[in-house]
């Protein structure tokens, strides 16, 4: 039979496809796999992509694996790569996961699915509150991959991390190696309103010794000639988080 033939059985299995009838559509793609024909790592890709859809995530890595190993150069091997991360994701595997996308990052560094593997490797480094490794894998996004959206959710993500972290004279000066050509410089009154977010996220915590010396630090950089809202929350704040440290000096 002819490419023509494998081409229309694709067609078909895509309709099927859509229309969510993933029994039939397997079965059209099965059809085009066992012929060997051009259209065959389509096909490979579409049947394991069901299989991830029907969490049968184990059959799904199996199958992106073969056609990875027999169409290396196939324009779906680094989509079938980035799908094998999200199968294990899925399981909430992460560090297989990462794992995974760090394999697009080396084999398909410029395949457009690398930007994407990138930004997941922080992502999952969050999830699991490896704040460190999460803003190291952040960084390398918008290092490698400058004015790309992946890199502007990266750049809001080491903001918040390291406004987490209650550090943000480090968020401030990583801001300015970058340059203006990639973000623009923290203002004085953005640095004193994610100061003074990070010091209320210390203190919320409950964690007064470390929410004192959060607060004193913000006074004395912020507040030495301003009686702004936030000085006057900080004071009252720093107040009682010596009244629960028992500092009473």
């Amino acid at each position: 039979k002819s490419d023509y033939y494998y081409d229309a059985q694709c067609r078909i299995g895509d309709c099927y496809f859509y229309e969510r009838n993933f029994t039939s559509a397997a079965s059209s793609y099965t059809k085009v796999i066992s012929s060997n024909s051009t259209n065959t790592d389509y096909a490979l890709y579409q049947k394991a992509f069901i299989k991830g859809l029907q969490k049968k995530y184990r059959e799904e890595i199996a199958d992106l694996q073969s056609l990875i190993k027999k169409y290396p150069n196939s324009v779906y091997a680094p989509k079938a790569q980035y799908e094998i991360g999200r199968a294990y994701v899925l399981q909430n595997k992460y560090n297989d996961a990462i794992g995974q996308y760090n394999v697009v990052l080396e084999k398909y560094p410029q395949n457009p699915i690398a930007r994407k593997a990138s930004l997941e490797i922080g992502m999952l480094y969050e999830n699991m509150g490896q704040t460190d490794k999460a803003i190291a894998a952040y960084k390398n996004v918008v290092e490698k991959y400058p004015g790309s959206e992946q890199t502007n959710v990266a750049l809001e993500s080491i903001q918040n991390l390291y406004v987490d972290k209650n550090d943000v004279a480090s968020y401030v000066n990583y801001s300015k190696s970058l340059g203006t050509t990639t973000v623009s410089n923290v203002s004085a009154s953005k640095e004193d309103s994610l100061s003074y977010i990070a010091a209320e996220r210390v203190y919320a915590k409950k964690d007064y010794k470390a929410a004192a010396g959060s607060w004193e630090s913000y006074l004395s950089k912020f507040c030495k000639n301003n009686n702004t809202q936030n000085c006057i929350n900080a004071t009252y704040y720093l107040a009682e988080s010596y009244y629960e440290t028992k500092n009473m000096n």
